[in-house]
């Protein structure tokens, strides 16, 4: 078996280690999928149904994807349903104070852990409104083949009013749950579980003169989960419960992409993200100690390496090694300058078709005749190929000078 050398583990194990990384971060976001809920987007995950929903219930409804110095004045109804929407601190405390005045939220709040690289600041408006309100979300959908989860019926615990002309609404069966502990949560904020598992479940939060209706996630929210039994009949009770569509006003859906000092979202294919931060920073981390690594381990080239006192050369690097030596120690450039002789007329034996052991007459006039090269000039270097020169200058002239004859015969 052959034996592997340290610097090929060496490599082979940071090759192996970046691969890890690489897997790692392609599965850190890749395990659950939770739908965006776009107002545009028509797809089983979009947000269209449910903008149909507000504009049947007399509410204009417009994409929010820009900064805001400040909430809408129409602003009556905002539907932050993406974790990953990225806006400023700042904003989100507006989005608080908006609806302490009055405002309806729908919020879906992100996962409790953060991915394996700890990418929770990557959209610290979202994150922020975690912190204020200490609501995440627990358990996974079951998917069926196509990929959308399998809807459970919701279990209505209070408030008759979002019951009204309501049967079977369903979710996706994940719920929420709330972190008591954090400093800025506060104490006197009501909180009401509006339905229970097993369908998941809805919290409204008490703010102010305004409200917060929390979803576990969007699934019943988006297209897919509207289109089942009376979940569009639900989201219009929420809405109708508290507040009315006169003076008009809008819905507003939260898409907002902004701040160029924030990391954006993950890429999916992984060599992309292998460029990410931190990915990168770990990368590279890897990369210089793997070099630190080899320069500590390996020889430096030229380094003088003794012959075994107490047992044989055995190896072919190290004998060609120790000759090198002791030709060096010896001052002997002839001997180096009749090895490179005798592979010149050798080399220039074969490419011309003859034997080296043919008179330096018949190997000048074949190979002056190939190459065109001058007789006189392959004379001289196949005399200095049989009889090497003793100085080291000499000897390096004519091993330059069968070079260059080489190379010109091709």
């Amino acid at each position: 078996m052959k034996r592997i050398s340290r610097t090929q583990f060496i490599v082979g194990s940071l090759i192996a280690i970046i691969v890890i990384i690489a897997v790692l971060a392609s599965g850190s976001e890749g395990g659950a999928w939770w739908p965006p809920t776009h107002l545009n987007d028509t797809t089983p995950a979009g947000g269209r149904a449910l903008g149909l929903v507000m504009e049947r219930m007399g509410y204009a409804t417009q994409a929010q994807n820009r900064p805001l110095s400040r909430m809408p004045a129409d602003a009556r109804v905002w539907f932050l349903l993406d974790s990953q929407t990225t806006f400023s601190d700042r904003e989100a405390d507006d989005l608080l104070a908006w609806v302490k005045k009055g405002g309806i939220l729908f919020w879906v709040p992100p996962d409790n852990e953060s991915n394996f690289f700890g990418d929770s600041n990557s959209h610290p408006g979202v994150d922020h409104l975690q912190k204020k309100l200490g609501a995440g979300r627990s358990g996974m959908p079951s998917f069926d083949a196509s990929q959308l989860p399998k809807m459970r019926p919701l279990n209505f615990d209070a408030v008759a009013d979002y019951r009204e002309g309501i049967k079977s609404a369903s979710s996706s069966g994940t719920t929420i749950t709330f972190n008591s502990s954090r400093d800025e949560i506060a104490s006197a904020r009501s909180r009401l579980e509006i339905a229970g598992p097993p369908g998941g479940s809805l919290v409204r939060l008490d703010e102010g003169k305004g409200h917060i209706f929390v979803f576990p996630d969007a699934w019943m929210l988006c297209n897919y989960g509207l289109s089942k039994p009376d979940n569009a009949m639900l989201v219009a009770n929420l809405v109708r419960v508290h507040l009315t569509n006169a003076g008009g006003g809008k819905a507003y859906f939260d898409e907002r992409q902004h701040n160029d000092d924030l990391a954006p979202p993950m890429p999916d294919d992984w060599p992309a993200r292998l460029r990410q931060k931190p990915v990168v920073f770990a990368v590279w981390q890897l990369l210089v100690v793997g070099l630190g690594a080899l320069a500590l381990v390996s020889r430096r080239l030229g380094l003088a390496v003794p012959l075994p006192t107490t047992a044989p050369v055995t190896r072919a690097s190290g004998f060609a090694r120790a000759m090198g030596g002791l030709l060096l120690k010896a001052t002997r450039p002839k001997a180096a300058a009749q090895i490179i002789g005798e592979s010149f007329r050798a080399r220039l034996a074969r490419r011309v078709g003859l034997s080296p052991r043919e008179s330096d007459d018949v190997l000048a006039a074949r190979a002056s005749e190939i190459s065109g090269i001058d007789r006189d000039v392959l004379s001289r270097a196949l005399i200095a190929s049989r009889a090497p020169a003793t100085d080291e200058n000499s000897a390096l002239r004519d091993a330059q000078q069968m070079e260059r004859i080489l190379e010109q015969l091709g």
